[in-house]
């Protein structure tokens, strides 16, 4: 943290965010007294109210709060107040800081200080400068308006995407950072494309307790066991994953029980490892170096001809470093949103993998091993962590959601009217917009069926939940010919889940039964959360809840409505 001298005034207001900080739901104590209420100590542990010592402690206790702050959320406000403070930066550059007076807000956001960060933001305020005072008083230039707005839209996205990020902060966070200078390692934390993006110990501990505190799920029954003994390597894999759980919460685990932050984070380790995360780095920086050089390029042949002057290639070569720098951030998102799904794909199919019984071919490699059905917490655990497939790394999610939505509505909407109203009847710029919208498009056509197939999950879960309630309901229809006569199933599934079952209960009916009748229970209980889950916490886009059917439909109601307009307006020329 960095020392300084404060007034009595910020004493004050530090004092308050403290508060806020400490019970993060109360939004209004942050213009209130930082008095405490008893039912806020009833709800929280005692240790989080000790004043004097956290008050010390800012960014330390900003991590505490984000534990609390389990329930992520789209404020649309701070992101119209950050998309605002980004774009005021473009236009009027360092004087931002005369605009908005707040010191340390300037130093966080990277507009005042002297690290990478702001240089970066500086060169791209003297390029946009330096490109609009050249158009004004440039004339016969080969370069157009349409290659001003083409590098503004590229800031724009780029401010977007910032804007998005502090959208999901809590509000007594934003207030953090503009009374206090953040250190450099809690801001990288908040950056998706760090720490998340290469899921650090901090963030595989930190997004778990958040969601298992969304679902209001007890941690002490996160624990796991299995049908069959694990390989050597995959326990010691578990084992060796670096979760730092203890220090916060107690799982007592007996043989052959594993914790599940561990093998959660062994899954997500897994999928790190098959597919690296720097793979989409040099992609982003490919994508993004052809796409800003699409003015230069479609206008090779005026300079290999000659026609195009030294000056206006100097100018070229400005628009073209704004335009990749911007461009760069939007295609590292995108991939790292795609990146973020597969990733989410994979854990719901390991999950999915796990309550299978029967022999058959998977699309990933199983890794993890069927649990085991007659251990009622090992079905507790199970739906924690199948909740927690589903839900990891909410904040993030709603980054994306959110970036997509407002780039879906501002960039169409701006495409309709230049194509339409004015850009037609031009080829180079009916090129460039069609080739960059045609880029948001399959983006966000991509994007929405990666939800549609987010959502077809639940229906997989519900039916292998199904065949396994099936299963034990035959035993329990079967359980006098099994335990008075001896008989042996046929069916090799049967016999398994019998097998296991007279391991725990023996030959005792009256046990057997209610042994049974407890596993039923138990995926009923399973079935309520995942129906619950299906029906609050889908993917949605704009409040409607995505699948195929509606995709198509969407997908052909647009293609109908563009050709149409294109029609009417070639038949008006």
């Amino acid at each position: 943290m960095i020392e300084e001298e404060t007034s009595p005034v910020q004493d004050n207001k530090l004092q308050q965010t403290t508060s806020a900080l400490i019970y993060p739901l109360d939004e209004e104590s942050l213009n209130l007294s930082p008095k405490i209420h008893q039912e806020d100590k009833f709800l929280y542990e005692d240790r989080f109210w000790d004043q004097d010592e956290l008050i010390s402690q800012t960014l330390e206790l900003l991590q505490m709060q984000d534990k609390e702050q389990f329930k992520s959320e789209w404020s649309w406000l701070q992101f119209q107040e950050f998309f605002i403070y980004h774009i005021a930066f473009y236009l009027i550059g360092p004087l931002v800081v005369l605009l908005f007076q707040n010191r340390e807000l300037m130093i966080n956001l990277n507009f005042l200080g002297f690290n990478s960060l702001f240089l970066r933001h500086l060169c791209l305020w003297i390029f946009l400068l330096f490109s609009l005072l050249t158009y004004i008083f440039t004339s016969h230039s080969i370069i157009e308006l349409s290659d001003f707005i083409f590098i503004w839209i590229a800031v724009i996205i780029r401010s977007i995407i910032i804007a998005s990020k502090f959208a999901t902060f809590s509000s007594a966070k934003c207030t953090l950072y503009k009374i206090q200078v953040i250190k450099n390692n809690q801001f990288m934390f908040d950056e998706i494309i760090d720490e998340w993006r290469s899921q650090t110990a901090d963030i595989l501990l930190l997004e778990q307790v958040r969601c298992l505190k969304r679902h209001q799920f007890e941690v002490s029954l996160y624990k796991i066991d299995f049908m069959v003994p694990l390989g050597l390597d995959t326990q010691s894999n578990i084992k060796n994953t670096q979760i730092n759980y203890q220090t916060e919460y107690k799982i007592d685990l007996k043989n052959n029980q594993y914790c599940g932050f561990q093998i959660f984070g062994y899954l997500v380790n897994k999928y790190q490892e098959i597919h690296p995360s720097k793979n989409f780095l040099i992609q982003s920086l490919i994508e993004s170096i052809g796409t800003a050089g699409m003015p230069i390029f479609l206008r090779l042949d005026l300079i290999m001809w000659g026609e195009c002057s030294s000056w206006d290639i100097f100018r070229l070569i400005i628009n073209f470093l704004v335009a990749f720098q911007a461009f760069y951030g939007f295609f590292l998102f995108i991939h790292l949103t795609f990146y973020d799904q597969g990733r989410r794909f994979f854990l719901v199919q390991q999950c999915l993998y796990m309550i299978k019984s029967n022999a058959q071919r998977y699309f990933y490699e199983k890794y993890i091993p069927t649990i085991n059905f007659s251990n009622f917490q090992t079905l507790q655990a199970w739906s924690m962590l199948r909740a927690l497939c589903f839900d990891y790394g909410q904040s993030y999610t709603l980054r994306q959601q959110g970036f997509f939505m407002i780039l879906f509505l501002g960039f169409i909407s701006i495409m309709y009217q230049q194509f339409f109203k004015q850009l037609l009847s031009q080829t180079f710029q009916l090129e460039l917009w069609g080739e960059l919208s045609l880029f948001i498009i399959i983006f966000n056509l991509y994007y929405l069926f990666l939800g549609a197939t987010s959502n077809s999950f639940y229906s997989e879960f519900e039916v292998s939940l199904q065949e396994v309630k099936s299963v034990y309901q035959d035993i329990l229809r079967m359980k006098n010919s099994y335990l008075d006569l001896g008989v042996e199933p046929q069916n090799f599934v049967h016999k398994k889940f019998l097998r296991l079952l007279k391991t725990y209960v023996k030959s005792d009916k009256v046990e057997f039964e209610f042994v049974i009748n407890g596993i039923i229970r138990e995926i009923d209980d399973n079935l309520r959360l995942l129906s619950n889950d299906q029906r609050n916490n889908p993917f949605k886009f704009f409040g409607v809840v995505i699948t195929f059917n509606l995709l198509k439909s969407g997908i052909v109601g647009l293609s109908t409505i563009f050709s149409y307009s294109l029609q009417q307006k070639m038949l008006r020329k």
